[in-house]
């Protein structure tokens, strides 16, 4: 049976697409990426390169995928995601030639007549109540007048959001109008010249021209805010029909809003259940991501949002298939089987996420330290500060001033540890962090160690 070939797409620096080429790698699929220079995934062997232009993306997309001719492409960002719904739309005027592209691009993410209701937020949510998924109330914000209408009618604690953000970039929690009113007029300001200047020559970020250049007047959405825990979603589907998924609970974010840094497993029909419904009603294929809150007083799960891509939980099995294996399988024509295999999974402290952003972990947690230590130059990779932040420029700005999105650099004790255990030959597949420290589970490690971690959890 011949190897599937996948295309990674990537237009940002996040380790994601280099732990999913090494995923697919090892579940026996060819891969090739088209990702910016000096990307992380350069440190994984086997996979074939294409430079992702910012200042021509979706040519750079149409060559990469003409050249490899690959079985799926998968976004790993939002923007990647974008550029393929706008690749679509123009190859649909190119005959014969486009007609192959715009059925591989569907292949890979399902029905292009809901791919405008994959880039938004109300508008999805809307669509998904009407099909029964419990979501928080919300409305599209048009005006200032809206936002003093939602809350004579609903005063209280909200989450101002804006279209076309991710990361929890454009996310605000506010308790009352008067900082939802500064947070509307601060989401509503156009991208400056001086913060676009500010990426393109200090993060060497050449995407942000084109946000500049082609931005639209600013979208922004209130959502009621619901008490409770963060939960996401990674799912897998094919032609509409649900393969499998894997529900997570946020034990520690990136400033709270953002992306996970540490997560544990969770069961949760009614996820999955929801889950099952937007693969059905929008005709998904491929991967996407969904955020829940579950309330803290009832267990309810609420939908807050979809990320129409791959998200950073498909190489964890959690005790069960990886997803990534699940798509390999899928395009090989085999059956999935989603079975847990294994009942009790320790949290999951992503690498090396957990490790710049200790600050909003909490004292007492214990996980398994997310390390692709069969990869030893993508570890390397991984602990050396990001692509953006490695410029004479970007040097000088982190001697002015602290820039939170990047998170800290890495301890140099825990720098030491970790280079410590990748100097030993031989596998490490267990790697426990604590409290700032790690323990790698192996003959080296006592086991009255274990047995305290062990209770810890």
């Amino acid at each position: 049976m011949s190897r599937p070939k996948i295309l990674i797409v990537n237009t940002t620096w996040w380790p994601l697409a280099a732990r999913l080429a090494d995923s697919f790698l090892n579940n026996g699929a060819a891969v090739s990426a088209l990702v910016p220079c000096d990307h992380p995934i350069q440190a994984i062997k086997g996979v074939r390169l294409y430079r992702y232009a910012g200042l021509k993306p979706l040519t750079s997309l149409r060559v990469a995928i003409e050249s490899e001719r690959p079985d799926i492409i998968v976004p790993a960002d939002d923007r990647a995601t974008q550029h393929l719904h706008q690749l679509h739309s123009k190859a649909t005027q190119w005959g014969k030639r486009g007609a192959a592209l715009c059925a591989l691009i569907r292949r890979s993410l399902g029905d292009a007549h809901y791919f405008p209701l994959c880039g938004s937020r109300i508008p999805f949510l809307e669509y998904m109540s009407a099909a029964g998924v419990r979501v928080p109330d919300g409305a599209a914000l048009n005006s200032e007048a809206d936002l003093k209408a939602w809350f004579l009618k609903r005063p209280g604690k909200a989450v101002i959001k804006a279209e076309g953000s991710w990361g929890g970039s454009g996310v605000r929690i506010v308790d009352n109008f008067a900082e939802a009113l500064a947070a509307y007029r601060d989401l509503c300001q156009p991208l400056p010249f001086r913060r676009m200047l500010r990426i393109l020559l200090v993060d060497r970020n050449s995407f942000v021209l084109s946000d500049y250049f082609y931005q639209a007047s600013p979208r922004i959405s209130i959502q009621a805010y619901v008490e409770g825990r963060r939960a996401n979603v990674m799912a897998l589907a094919w032609r509409g029909k649900l393969v499998m998924s894997v529900s997570v609970e946020v034990m520690a974010a990136q400033s709270g809003t953002g992306a996970a840094t540490i997560l544990r497993r969770i069961l949760s029909d009614e996820m999955t259940h929801a889950t099952e419904q937007v693969a059905e009603k929008l005709g998904m294929s491929g991967f996407f991501g969904l955020d829940f809150m579950i309330e803290e007083e009832t267990g309810r799960a609420f939908m807050i949002e979809m990320n129409p891509r791959a998200t950073q939980l498909g190489h964890l099995s959690f005790g069960s298939k990886m997803l990534t294996q699940a798509l390999v399988d899928t395009l090989q024509g085999k059956e999935v089987s989603s079975e847990i295999v294994q009942k009790r999974v320790w949290p999951m402290a992503m690498f090396p996420q957990a490790l710049r952003f200790p600050d909003e972990i909490p004292l007492k947690v214990v996980a398994l330290l997310d390390v692709p230590w069969s990869r030893p130059e993508l570890v390397k990779e991984l602990l050396r500060e990001p692509r953006s932040r490695r410029g004479l420029l970007a040097r000088f700005e982190m001697w002015c001033r602290h820039h939170p999105a990047f998170g800290n650099p890495i301890r140099p004790e825990l720098f030491k540890q970790l280079n410590a255990i990748l100097s030993v030959p031989g596998k490490h597949e267990v790697t426990i962090w604590k409290n700032g420290l790690i323990f790698e589970l192996c003959d080296v490690v006592s086991k009255p160690i274990i047995a305290q971690v062990r209770k810890v959890i």
